[in-house]
């Protein structure tokens, strides 16, 4: 009788393990079922020029890890420690954080997937261009959704892009 108790015990506090696991992580979801939820960000820059011009750091670096999500002011952010490969403008310390909008979060009992204008989220071992407006509250670096990271597939492409923000900034073109 009392071995019977013991183990009804244990069997309620699995099953309630596995309950806050469910509930409060995303540790037992499958990412290919989460809900998709778009959202416009509103007018967002398409203007490369305009971007650079208001731009406080620009740098292209490689993507390196996915420390998952955070909320910041009602909106998702997904966060990549990234290795800065050039420096284009501003100061960079280390290897910086950047947060991209949106992401995987959980509401309820549902794991869902927040998308701001159809901009996919990074990819590890990928280059990109990374154009960065200053949030002196926060640790990470925002980046705007469709210009602020820019993928960057080979050599010729990051020259060519360094080459056109040179331009931008009224710097002589890199060689």
């Amino acid at each position: 009788m009392k071995k019977k108790r013991i183990i009804v015990i244990v069997v309620i506090a699995i099953l309630l393990g596995l309950g806050y696991l469910k509930f409060f992580t995303m540790l037992l979801d499958n990412k290919e079922n989460a809900t998709i939820v778009k959202r416009d960000w509103g007018p967002i820059a398409t203007d490369l020029k305009k971007d650079v011009s208001e731009a406080d750091k620009i740098f292209i670096a490689e993507v390196y890890e996915n420390l998952g999500t955070e909320k910041y002011r009602d909106t998702v952010y997904s966060l990549y420690k990234v290795r800065v490969t050039t420096n284009i403008m501003g100061r960079i310390l280390d290897d910086p954080i950047v947060a991209i909008p949106g992401g995987y979060f959980k509401m309820g009992w549902d794991l869902k997937y927040l998308q701001y204008n159809d901009q996919p989220q990074l990819k590890l071992h990928q280059m990109y261009r990374f154009i960065i407006r200053e949030n002196e509250s926060m640790d990470w670096l925002f980046v705007t959704p469709n210009i602020g990271a820019y993928p960057l597939n080979n050599e010729k492409q990051k020259w060519e892009n360094l080459e056109e923000i040179h331009e931008y900034l009224g710097n002589p073109k890199t060689e």
